[in-house]
């Protein structure tokens, strides 16, 4: 439900991972499946920040894409939320590298070039 361009479903989901997310900062270790389940929702998260195919990047947005670029805001503060989880940092960090490694000048496209290097942005 989360990985969805339905901004009335996407929505919601987001605010309920974003407390539930927001529950596990303080904890040393994670309940059995939790780790992987949050990087789940960070590999979703990561596909979802990219600019989907329908908006235009280059010309003045219409309301629809208004709405996902604060979709996509929503996005960037659970992707903020995952990266204070000690428990799944260092594998958070190495599912970075791998997305930026994986970026080919010339044969990535665009918008999942600047969605990757969004990241990078947003964890200064």
């Amino acid at each position: 439900m989360l990985d969805t361009d339905c901004l009335e479903v996407g929505w919601p989901m987001i605010d309920l991972l974003t407390e539930w997310i927001q529950s596990h900062y303080k904890m040393e270790e994670l309940p059995p499946g939790t780790g992987d389940l949050i990087l789940q929702i960070f590999n979703i998260v990561l596909k979802r920040i990219a600019f989907p195919e329908w908006c235009e990047i280059d010309i003045d947005p219409d309301d629809r894409q208004e709405d996902y670029q604060k979709f996509r805001e929503l996005f960037k503060i659970l992707f903020k939320n995952i990266s204070l989880i000690k428990p799944v940092r260092d594998l958070f960090l190495e599912r970075i590298r791998q997305e930026i490694g994986s970026i080919q000048i010339g044969t990535t496209s665009v918008r999942r070039a600047e969605a990757s290097l969004l990241i990078i942005i947003e964890l200064h």
